[in-house]
């Protein structure tokens, strides 16, 4: 007769002593995503603003330092002008052209090079960017493409070097030369508001003139 094999199950205390150890650990784990949520929460919430400035500010001083002078007429990397369905009666905006399309610009079909950009800002809107590329055709401003850039912008001061005073000149307004034409500022100064906080981030211009200083 062969014996029987006894097989010995959890007794209530251990089925009890284990549900009680993983309620804790359960608890403990949903605590600590709670306590991170918080965390994450509390530091986008605090820092979205000033990391968005920053990351405006690094953008725009990177792709107008990478302007180009595409067109054999012109000159100067950064200029005034007018993107297509402007007429002479609409101001002038800063524009500068890039070789590459920026990943920030987002193309129904595919990137295109050769990218004329005007930079616009409007109040109640923000900071934007009006773009077109050279290898697309565009007749009228509902070709060319808008960018917003920042909503929180409230403010471009044009910043100008005068070599007989030694010093610099702010304006909201852009200067003229004795023929009534717009000069392009050594810097503009952006003013960021959000809620009650305050920045500004300045965006460096190529040369116009080398007699000026650094800012």
């Amino acid at each position: 007769m062969s014996g029987r094999k006894s097989i010995k199950g959890f007794s209530i205390l251990e089925i009890l002593l284990a549900l009680a150890v993983a309620g804790m650990l359960l608890t403990a784990a949903t605590y600590q995503i709670f306590v991170f949520s918080n965390i994450w929460l509390n530091h986008s919430e605090s820092d979205y603003f000033p990391h968005h400035v920053d990351g405006i500010t690094v953008f725009l001083n990177n792709v107008v330092a990478l302007a180009e002078t595409l067109d054999e007429e012109q000159k100067l990397p950064i200029a005034w002008g007018r993107p297509p369905g402007y007429s002479e009666l609409d101001k002038p905006l800063l524009t500068f052209e890039l070789r590459d399309c920026p990943p920030l610009f987002v193309w129904s079909d595919r990137p295109l090079a050769a990218v004329t950009c005007h930079l616009v800002f409007r109040q109640r809107e923000g900071l934007a960017i009006l773009w077109h590329s050279r290898l697309q055709e565009t007749e009228d401003i509902a070709d060319v493409q808008n960018t917003l850039l920042s909503p929180f912008v409230t403010e471009v001061m044009y910043c100008y070097y005068d070599p007989e005073d030694d010093s610099w000149k702010k304006s909201d307004e852009p200067e003229k030369d004795k023929d009534d034409a717009y000069l392009v500022p050594q810097f503009i100064e952006l003013k960021f508001e959000h809620e009650d906080e305050t920045r500004t981030a300045v965006i460096y211009l190529p040369p116009q003139n080398r007699q000026a200083p650094l800012y």
